[in-house]
């Protein structure tokens, strides 16, 4: 189950570090090793079949992954909409019998689907929401006491946004993509990170092309990063809560300027940290220089 996954738990500052660090830091442990690795035929060979078996299998699991969560995600959504219907009609029903029902109905009925009753839904196992079971207990309270005819009219209607609820409680449970597909992510993102930055060097280069190479591996970990920061997103209790509560009460989460401006930040170090470093080595050795044999 989702919430069984610790991942889902992560705010969206620990989801983008997941996505960042472990490719940089491969491609970083890698980096040293291009040295050691001789420039001939056969391995470069080797090394273009273990990329592209890399970026199939790679692009296959982020693939399954992503259409997995989204359509999940959509599904999640759409359950959400069914219960806060099933709501709306238990309270139309609670109008038209409002002459034998407490004052105060509305209010009870609409305890139902307030958004911190919605996001327990969404964050804990279905037998464990104690805050829907609370107001539904009230609910039940309130027209207890009701007319025969009326009590029907309502158990009918009141059966319906029960039953809705507990399949959006179900929904925001389902399996979601398991673990173990979630690592071989982290591992292949890894191991084509670190490939790509251990790739030898020929021994007459020009500066502008060392710069070139080490700038598109860069541009390789960037891209590795993004596409699991996108999946790790939509695995996330916030989006999950972002694309469902403002069905309920009009709240709408987004990101702050403070955390936009820490979201840029990290996302722009490594690639600057990198910059820096060229920046530096291109200073000491002349922009005309050749690279020395590795």
């Amino acid at each position: 189950m989702r919430v069984a996954n610790t991942v889902f738990f992560f705010p969206w500052w620990a989801l983008l570090l997941l996505a960042v660090l472990p490719p940089a830091i491969a491609a970083a442990a890698a980096f040293p090793i291009r040295r050691l690795i001789p420039d001939s035929d056969s391995v470069v060979d080797a090394r273009t079949k273990l990329v592209l078996l890399g970026i199939s299998a790679y692009t296959f699991t982020v693939g399954f992954s992503v259409n997995t969560l989204w359509y999940q995600d959509i599904e999640l959504n759409d359950a959400a909409l069914t219960f806060d219907y099933s709501v709306g009609l238990l309270k139309d029903a609670a109008r038209d019998h409002a002459d034998v029902l407490p004052a105060d109905i509305d209010e009870k009925i609409e305890a139902l689907r307030q958004p911190e009753v919605v996001a327990e839904a969404i964050t804990v196992l279905p037998r464990q929401n104690e805050s829907f079971r609370t107001a539904w207990d009230e609910v039940n309270l309130a027209w207890a006491d009701a007319p025969a005819t009326a009590l029907a009219d309502l158990n009918t209607h009141a059966n319906e946004a029960e039953l809705a609820f507990y399949k959006l409680a179900q929904s925001a449970n389902s399996p979601g993509v398991p673990g173990i597909i979630l690592v071989v992510i982290v591992l292949l993102g890894m191991l084509l990170a670190g490939t790509m930055a251990a790739a030898p060097r020929p021994a007459q280069t020009s500066r502008k092309e060392t710069t070139s190479i080490d700038w598109l591996m860069v541009a390789g970990v960037a891209v590795i990063s993004l596409t699991q920061w996108a999946l790790w997103v939509l695995n996330s209790r916030d989006f999950v809560l972002s694309m469902i509560l403002p069905n309920f009460a009009g709240e709408v989460r987004s990101l702050t300027a403070l955390q936009f401006s820490v979201f840029v930040a990290v996302l722009l170090a490594p690639p600057l940290g990198v910059a820096f470093l060229l920046r530096s080595r291109w200073r000491r050795r002349g922009p005309e220089g050749v690279a020395p044999d590795d």
